[in-house]
């Protein structure tokens, strides 16, 4: 089994039922590696972009993901993942810039969410600004 297909298994065990919108929650997930291979990031990218989640939102520790996937990808997951004592623009987003990996992915993550809440305004339109906002944040 290759880097990739173990981070699927990991995130498939580890997000379980949850879900995106009326998704599976591995939909979002397969949505930011393809934005990631799109543009032909490297493997490195593309397992965060698969793990992204995974801390923030499931039980997996982060000194699994270290084990796993070494201390790259275990960094990168870090500084991606927002606690909950963390102001969402002043606190997560500028941890987020200090890793390249984390920055990359989380850009294509909001990307992701922003489309979903565009398809689907009556139900995410309210996050569309702060999607907006958090874009321009990462990319200046």
């Amino acid at each position: 089994m290759n880097d990739i297909e173990m981070a699927f298994t990991l995130a498939q065990e580890s997000h379980g039922d949850q879900m995106y919108g009326d998704k599976p929650y591995i939909y979002h997930l397969q949505e930011v590696l393809r934005l990631c291979q799109e543009v032909g990031l490297p493997i490195e990218y593309q397992i965060v972009a698969i793990l992204h989640d995974i801390v923030e939102d499931t039980k997996c520790s982060p000194e699994r993901v270290k084990r796993l996937f070494g201390h790259v990808a275990w960094e990168a997951v870090n500084h991606i993942t927002h606690l909950k004592n963390e102001d969402y623009f002043n606190d997560y987003l500028p941890k987020v810039k200090e890793n390249d990996i984390a920055k990359n992915v989380k850009l294509f993550d909001l990307l992701s969410n922003l489309e979903h809440a565009i398809i689907n305004p009556s139900k995410y339109g309210k996050l569309i600004k702060k999607y907006q906002k958090a874009l321009f944040i990462l990319m200046r």
